[in-house]
């Protein structure tokens, strides 16, 4: 049996960023993959808006599903506005039980988006109480808390909690796919890293194939090669030295104290190689 990998974050296009390689890495091994977007992610576009924007975000979503194989939700919540509250933590610790997650990736608690640090929080606690039957008693509990890791995040506030680098996944042989599955969101990812890196009159020119082409040679790569630089050590354990030393992309982890506690050799059982 695959394990059962279970993502929880802000915004329909987060899981193509910071966890999604090791997701299709463990569909591809069998697992089964759930993304859940906290939000409809209608605000943070330069183009677009409204409802517009979430029907367009909630209809790219379809196509990954369709076209890779990932379980997706888009809940609600309107963007900016993920708030803890026990009805959304017993909604997501439903979700958490009915999918028998063995792993749950979810924003640092620390993030500065308030969406992200909001969904961080909401997840660990309700992954804490996914094993008591008491909790939510018409939904089974779990017979063991769901391992529970932070991707690394840009917006992680280290002097607040510097960030642990637990385990690493290669990327390299999924880097391809991952753009792909970007191509299928869109405008609603590259048209907002347009407004961040301040291209919006360039940006307007181009072609599709140029916008795509430059959202990954801006965006995706220089992520998956930040990471895999701050990784290093943690490859090269893991890969071996020859290996561990070229990789050029990667994701990385934190295990969280809020799940299950698995020692190293426990945890690499768990992800993909």
């Amino acid at each position: 049996m695959g394990i059962n990998f279970l993502m929880i974050s802000g915004h329909p296009d987060d899981y193509t960023l910071f966890g999604g390689g090791t997701g299709q890495k463990i569909l591809k091994d069998g697992g089964n993959v759930k993304f859940i977007s906290m939000t409809m992610g209608e605000q943070g576009n330069p183009f677009r808006s409204g409802g517009e924007l979430a029907r367009l975000r909630r209809d790219c979503c379809a196509k990954v599903k369709h076209q890779y194989g990932v379980d997706i939700e888009v809940w609600n919540f309107h963007d900016g506005e993920t708030w803890y509250s026990l009805e959304t933590r017993n909604r997501i610790l439903e979700s958490i039980r009915a999918f028998k997650a063995d792993i749950v990736v979810c924003p640092h608690p620390f993030c500065t988006h308030p969406d992200l640090r909001n969904t961080g929080n909401l997840v660990q606690d309700a992954a804490y109480f996914s094993t008591i039957r008491n909790i939510l008693p018409n939904i089974e509990a779990l017979s063991k808390k769901p391992v529970v890791l932070y991707p690394w995040w840009h917006e992680i506030r280290e002097k607040v909690s510097p960030y642990q680098i637990d385990v690493v996944v290669n990327t390299e042989d999924i880097i391809d796919e991952l753009c792909d599955i970007t191509a299928l969101h869109g405008s609603t990812i590259y048209e907002w890293a347009a407004f961040k890196y301040q291209m919006l009159d360039k940006f307007e020119d181009m072609s599709e194939e140029e916008r795509l082409r430059w959202h990954r040679q801006t965006v995706i790569e220089p992520l998956h090669e930040k990471r895999a630089g701050l990784g290093r050590n943690k490859l090269i354990e893991r890969y071996g030295q020859e290996k561990g030393s070229s990789i050029r992309y990667a994701e990385l982890f934190e295990l969280s104290e809020y799940g299950s506690m698995p020692d190293h050799a426990g945890l690499l059982q768990l992800l993909p190689v």
